[in-house]
């Protein structure tokens, strides 16, 4: 699953949110940069994978629109 918003994150899904109410502070734990249950029924923990466009080095960003 890819969603894209300023930049690109992979979702890698780690957990059922029953047992991980807290799914952001579950996936920074785990070393992801954050997560959140997902849809369509928000039955799994989903941690983001990559960093946002904003946090690349600049020249990096280069080119980006």
């Amino acid at each position: 699953m890819v969603f894209s918003s300023l930049g690109m994150a992979d979702l890698q899904c780690q957990a059922k949110c029953e047992d991980q109410p807290d799914c952001n502070a579950f996936c920074q734990r785990i070393d992801f940069k954050g997560g959140d249950c997902q849809p369509p029924f928000y039955q799994f923990c989903c941690c983001e994978t990559q960093c946002l466009t904003s946090e690349l080095p600049v020249y990096m960003r280069t080119g980006l629109q």
